[in-house]
């Protein structure tokens, strides 16, 4: 089967159009998820976006404030690493049992079993691949500038120069990575060392692809901002609402459930346009 980047790229497009009723599946999946991620992060979410609001009418947070943000940051980043990451490998499994099982219809295509247990782990070991490689690499830059602010400004050049190679790695070690997911759903096993095999002679055509497929779903992320937002704003300012309402009053309710809604019919569409292109892939190189 010949490979395009090109038609690979609209494949979302075409599984969107087949199978509507996706957008409702995943969306619902995503809902409950939010609802859930703003029970559990209530306190340092209210915290980030009131310090948010305040930046945003102009004020300056000191030394303190910003630590604060960064500490209820982490707070919100260790709560909801782990659901993010489930989450997002049920509806990746579910993507791609409707591509390539489109018979297997119930539940929406959702389910809770081997297949979104293996894919967690794949999505956990890539994330696992990239951070190790982000911050040795970063960490050597960060170095250098050290030692350029310290009286060798040669060095600090050195360093900034390192970006440029470090950006491109990290580039390559997506489209090695690329296909891991769709390769460890088919064949039932992990597939990171096999997506290294299959890519090998196909980096460029892939990453052709992954860069169409960015500016789509960025293109289809603003069109629908287009409709979500005046929406938002109309029921309070989604999620901007914590900032400016202390008790859970029936108005930071609408703002925060319209917010929810709207993020996950856009993550819904966002996820069948960004996930079903490396599943085209996988079958064209599959044979």
């Amino acid at each position: 089967m010949t490979f395009s980047p090109t038609d690979a790229a609209f494949e979302g497009f075409r599984l969107t159009r087949r199978e509507p009723q996706m957008i409702v599946s995943l969306g619902l999946l995503y809902f409950v998820f939010t609802a859930l991620f703003l029970v559990a992060t209530y306190g340092p979410m209210r915290e980030v976006m009131t310090m948010v609001t305040a930046m945003e009418g102009g004020a300056q947070p000191d030394e303190a404030e910003m630590m604060a943000m960064m500490s209820a940051y982490g707070k919100i980043m260790g709560i909801t690493f782990v659901p993010n990451l489930i989450v997002g490998s049920i509806m990746q499994a579910a993507i791609l049992r409707a591509y390539f099982r489109p018979e297997d219809k119930r539940y929406g295509y959702i389910r809770l079993g081997k297949d979104e247990a293996r894919l967690t782990i794949v999505n956990l070991l890539i994330t696992l691949i990239v951070a190790a490689v982000s911050m040795v690499g970063f960490g050597v830059v960060g170095v250098l500038f050290g030692f350029g602010m310290n009286g060798f400004p040669i060095v600090a050049v050195i360093g900034a120069l390192l970006v440029f190679p470090l950006v491109a790695a990290l580039i390559w070690l997506a489209v090695k990575l690329s296909l891991s997911v769709p390769i460890s759903f088919t064949e039932g096993k992990i597939g990171i060392a096999d997506s290294f095999r299959v890519t090998k002679g196909r980096f460029w055509p892939l990453l052709g692809m992954m860069i169409l497929t960015g500016v789509l779903v960025i293109v289809v992320s603003i069109l629908l901002s287009i409709i979500t937002t005046p929406l938002t704003l109309l029921t309070g300012g989604g999620i901007a609402a914590l900032a400016n309402d202390t008790n859970l009053s029936g108005m930071l309710m609408t703002a925060l459930f319209v917010w929810a809604v709207t993020s996950a019919v856009a993550y819904a569409v966002q996820s069948l346009l960004l996930y079903t292109p490396v599943a085209a892939a996988w079958k064209a190189f599959r044979g």
